[in-house]
This record gives structure tokens, C-alpha cells and sequence, in this order.
């Protein structure tokens, strides 16, 4: 079928090809696997304690390489350099090694008993870094006290009033194996440790979060989980234009993310009254038809406002509320420049006919 050459020159080409597979496949199939997002998430997951009703989590590592937050990081920087300075602490990063950009890995949130006006926290900073340094750095500029010890794990006091007044007594630091930095109130701080001790319960058995979970993106750069929704009972009715149905929605989440050079925003109202979705459909489409229709009348900055509204997408399905926001990078650099101007414009007073407008 084939001649000799031929046949030479097909196999040649072959073992190339093999060649070249495998030399490209068999690094990355011995190199070792890396944990994945949900892996990630399950681990600071099993360090909260239940009953919490607002869960969410910021992958700050991943953030910080975001093209539009790396002038935001430097600005951070220098105004946490002066804050440090004014408070005497001006060796703050060289004294403790911290460099957050590249030690702060995640941040995650739980709060409970929000809707009694008598909310308590539990926050997980995932950290590199040197925690002895840090902690030796805290405690000789007398910003914390170990004030007991629970299950081996020493439990710190913060002093340097950076929680309100009322709270402070009872909200406490501990330091964690793999990394991790838990910051509340006493009580959750004292279940995290019990979590890490393999007793008590994890959020993950509080239904009403987890039931949501299951449908967040809990790879992107942040996500949220309400529910309950923190309205106390017969307020929910007062809310301006909400449908009288979805004063008994069950959950808010959504999340941010960055992919593919887009930035991506979604947000799910969940709601088993298909009727009031509909409803509440209905409302936000005409939201965004007046904000056009002002945007058309505003040039310049009109036609961003436009192309953003353009962007929004609305869907109402039987069990939930969905609002999607999908901006290109080129797109949102033009709005970050646009809210840069307006922030320029405020702080310079150039803003008081605006006001008067307004208020009029």
C-alpha cells in the first residue's frame, strides 16, 4: 500500500509525534496533584462552626493579580504604611515578615444571629508566613495578651481598639495548624478550635447554607451565602417595590468572578412563589429600561453606563431570581477610570449643583 519511504517517513513522523505527547503529558501527570477549589473550601468549611447565616469567602490570593485591583493593592499599602506610622509601628512588615500579597491566601466570614441586632462572627484568615514572628511581633508592642489556653491552643486578646468598645472584651485571635488565623467572638472561636479538635458541628450541618452551597461557584474570587434572609418578622412587607410574595425568600448567594478576561457578577434571589419571581422579573427589566433611558441622555459617561446596562442579564425561573452582570476587561477598566473621575469630582466639592439637583 505504502512504499518503503513512504512507510519510513509515516512511522518517523509518528514517533515524533509520540515523542513530543509525552514529553509534554508526563510532567504533569507526575507532578503532584494540587488541591482543588472545593477541596480548599471544604477544609476552612470544616473549621465553622454551625448556625451561621451569612457564609462567604474571598480568594484574596487570586485577587490580587486582578489587572484592575493592582494599582487598589499599592494604594492599600501606603495608606496601611501611614496608619502604621501614626500608631508607632513603622517596622510593622519588616518586623513581622508579613507580605500580604503573597501570605494572604483566602478570607473567609460566618455570621450569626444577625437578624436579633446581636450578631456574633467567626473570621478565617488562610495564611503563609511566619506566625511566630507575627504573634512575638503582636505581643512585644503589647497589641494582644494570651488570655487562656483551650485544648492546647493559646487564645489571644486584641488591645489595640481595633474592634468597637462594646465587643472588644469578648472578641479573641487564635493561630491555628496549616495557616489559618481565627478572629471573634469568644464562644465561635472556642467551636473552631473544637472543630479543629474533630468535636462539634460544622456548618456544614446547618441546612438552610448548605442547601445553597451546592449551587455557588465556590471557585471564583468571592461568593455569598444568606439564609435566612436577616428580616425580622412582618418588616420584610416594608420594603420599597419588593413583591409582596418574596417576603418569604429563603436564600441570597451569588458570586464575582474573573475568567477569559471577563469579570462576572451573579446574583440569585431564592424564592418558591414562581409568581412573585415573575413579578420581581418584571420590576428589575423596568429598572434597567429608566436606567437606559437616562443613560442615553448623559454623554459621555452615558454610553458606559449603556454598554453596562446592555451587559445585565435578568431570568425569573420557578424557584429562583437570577441577575447576571458579565463586563469585559476593557470595558470595566474604562468604568474603573470613569469612577475614578466621579470620586475626583466629589472629593473636590465640584459636586454641590449635582446635589442641589437632586435634593430638589
Amino acid at each position: 500500500m505504502f512504499s518503503h519511504k513512504e512507510e519510513k517517513m509515516i512511522k518517523s513522523r509518528f514517533l515524533t509525534i509520540l515523542m513530543v505527547l509525552l514529553l509534554v503529558l508526563l510532567p504533569q501527570a507526575c507532578k503532584k496533584k494540587e488541591a482543588g477549589p472545593e477541596k480548599i473550601i471544604a477544609e476552612v468549611l470544616n473549621l465553622v462552626p454551625a448556625g451561621a447565616s451569612l457564609l462567604f469567602s474571598i480568594d484574596t490570593e487570586a485577587a490580587f493579580e486582578l489587572p484592575q485591583l493592582s494599582e487598589a493593592y499599592q494604594d492599600f499599602l501606603g495608606k496601611m504604611e501611614q496608619a502604621m506610622q501614626e500608631r508607632g509601628m513603622e517596622d510593622f512588615f519588616s518586623g513581622t515578615g508579613l507580605d500580604l500579597k503573597k501570605d494572604l491566601k483566602r478570607v473567609t466570614n460566618a455570621m450569626y444571629n444577625i437578624a436579633d441586632g446581636d450578631s456574633e462572627i467567626l473570621l478565617i484568615a488562610e495564611m503563609g508566613g511566619d506566625y511566630e514572628r507575627l504573634v512575638n511581633y503582636l505581643q512585644g508592642r503589647e497589641l494582644m495578651e494570651a488570655t487562656e489556653e483551650y485544648r492546647k491552643t493559646r487564645i489571644w486578646t486584641p488591645k489595640d481598639g481595633s474592634v468597637q468598645e462594646e465587643k472588644a472584651e469578648d472578641m479573641r485571635v487564635a493561630f491555628l495548624p496549616a495557616g489559618k488565623i481565627i478572629f471573634g467572638n469568644l464562644e465561635k472561636v472556642k467551636q473552631s478550635i473544637d472543630l479543629a479538635n474533630g468535636s462539634g458541628d460544622s456548618i456544614k450541618k446547618t441546612q438552610a447554607i448548605t442547601d445553597n452551597l451546592k449551587t455557588v461557584k465556590t471557585d471564583a474570587l468571592f461568593w455569598i451565602v444568606i439564609s435566612p434572609l436577616p428580616l425580622p418578622e412582618g418588616e420584610a412587607e416594608a420594603i420599597p417595590f419588593m413583591p409582596s410574595g418574596l417576603a418569604d425568600a429563603q436564600a441570597l448567594h451569588g458570586y464575582f468572578d474573573f475568567s477569559n478576561k471577563v469579570y462576572t457578577l451573579q446574583l440569585n434571589l431564592v424564592s418558591s412563589n414562581a409568581d412573585a419571581n415573575k413579578e420581581m422579573l418584571d420590576m428589575l427589566n423596568g429598572f434597567k429600561a429608566i436606567l437606559a433611558m437616562g443613560a442615553s441622555q448623559d454623554e459621555p459617561n452615558g454610553k458606559i453606563l449603556k454598554e453596562v446596562l446592555d451587559k445585565i442579564d435578568l431570568q425569573a425561573a420557578q424557584d429562583r431570581v437570577t441577575l447576571t452582570l458579565a463586563i469585559p476587561e476593557a470595558l470595566m477598566a474604562e468604568l474603573a477610570i470613569q469612577a475614578q473621575d466621579k470620586a475626583g469630582h466629589i472629593l473636590q466639592g465640584n459636586d454641590s449643583e449635582e446635589i442641589e439637583e437632586i435634593e430638589e
